[in-house]
């Protein structure tokens, strides 16, 4: 810094990743950032973002043009949502309340669906990180011993290494709370997806998960659709140095206000984006019977919907789309996104032998860009 902490030069270079240091000549590899150029895309910390290469600079520096972060510190109205970031057990420290399924049976108590009961009592699973993916709460529930006890075709509850007592979640979260949005806090900007979020049943919540809360819950489903998108994603990649998706990271993300999602769809005029994406959640979301008091929330008080992988991958990939068309997201620089998911395509091309993901999201988004002029034409 120069005198009265003026910077001595408008703009420094940077490189991250790196492997040999040859690539520093690279001009891809390299980019150029100023004070003001950080201050935006990190305005809480202002800490520099880890970008891969010159593209992606570009391409999450556009994000932050077309959204202000989710909660700015120095700035009026700065939290829209009204939401806060929680944890609830440490899996060392709080231990003395964890029971297992052997030592609750023992006592006497019984499954009964989601959770088990004696006289009044209940204990509901203890989640972990593992336990839950995008859009899937039970990504990696095992029903210990117990699938006999359902017939073939029901939605088998989850069978954690623990189970908590109703109580004391109660007294770690709040009496209101029937769900939960909960993201992974261990994670890596080299798995096959980095921000893992979904809806919770009412449960206990390990120290591998945090979960957000807001004075307008039935806002929350438009943040699960905005999390879990493939842009967003890639934007996390970008400013993830570590093994931990910290508050302050999730905080700085560049996300729309909740009076965005009240205009008409841009493709279709006859509904808001918010009634347009929470069919879509809803349908994704609500597969299982614990799950019924978010369902409720968001106005549906039917059974739970089928879990169809075709209809729910077509689903995921419509949403996807829809943000990289909000996002104003190129149809080059779509391309570009997905081919920074390796591990996606990998597995696409072993399952359909073409990158299937990538092509489905294409072929919607394109079809939204046609929709939209032709209804802009029109007027």
């Amino acid at each position: 810094m120069g005198k009265g902490s003026r910077p001595l030069v408008d703009a420094a270079t940077f490189a991250f990743f790196l492997h040999h240091t040859s690539e520093v000549d690279d001009d891809e590899r390299t980019f150029r950032l100023t004070l003001e150029d950080i201050a935006q895309v990190n305005p809480n910390t202002h800490t520099c973002p880890i970008f891969q290469s010159q593209q992606n600079a570009r391409i999450v520096r556009h994000c932050y043009q077309k959204a202000p972060v989710l909660i700015e510190n120095n700035r009026k109205e700065s939290n829209p949502w009204h939401i806060e970031i929680h944890s609830m057990f440490h899996m060392s420290n709080d231990s003395q309340s964890f029971q297992t399924s052997l030592a609750l049976e023992k006592q006497g108590y019984h499954l009964q669906g989601g959770h088990y009961q004696k006289s009044g009592k209940r204990f509901y699973p203890l989640y972990e990180g593992k336990h839950f993916f995008i859009y899937d709460p039970q990504h990696n529930g095992k029903v210990h011993g117990h699938k006999e006890r359902y017939p073939a075709d029901a939605h088998l509850p989850l069978q954690p290494r623990y189970w908590v007592a109703e109580q004391s979640i109660i007294r770690k979260s709040n009496p209101s709370n029937r769900w939960f949005l909960a993201f992974r806090v261990i994670t890596n900007n080299t798995n096959q997806r980095t921000l893992i979020t979904s809806i919770l049943p009412f449960a206990g919540l390990g120290n591998s998960i945090n979960y957000i809360t807001s004075s307008q819950p039935q806002q929350l489903y438009l943040l699960l659709a905005y999390f879990n998108s493939f842009i967003v994603d890639f934007i996390v990649r970008e400013k993830l140095g570590n093994t931990n998706l910290n508050q302050w990271i999730l905080k700085q993300f560049p996300a729309f206000s909740p009076s965005f999602y009240q205009q008409n769809t841009p493709w279709n005029r006859e509904i808001t984006l918010a009634e347009w994406i929470k069919t879509r959640v809803l349908e994704l979301v609500y597969t299982t019977p614990e799950l019924a008091p978010f369902a409720s929330d968001l106005g549906y008080n039917g059974p739970p919907y089928p879990t169809d992988e075709t209809r729910h991958f077509r689903l995921r990939c419509e949403l996807d789309a829809a943000f990289f068309y909000l996002f104003e997201i190129g149809r080059d620089d779509v391309n570009n996104v997905m081919e920074s998911f390796p591990i996606v395509k990998k597995n696409d091309l072993k399952r359909h032998q073409c990158y299937q993901t990538k092509q489905t999201i294409l072929e919607i988004y394109d079809s939204m860009c046609a929709k939209s002029k032709r209804i802009l034409a029109k007027k």
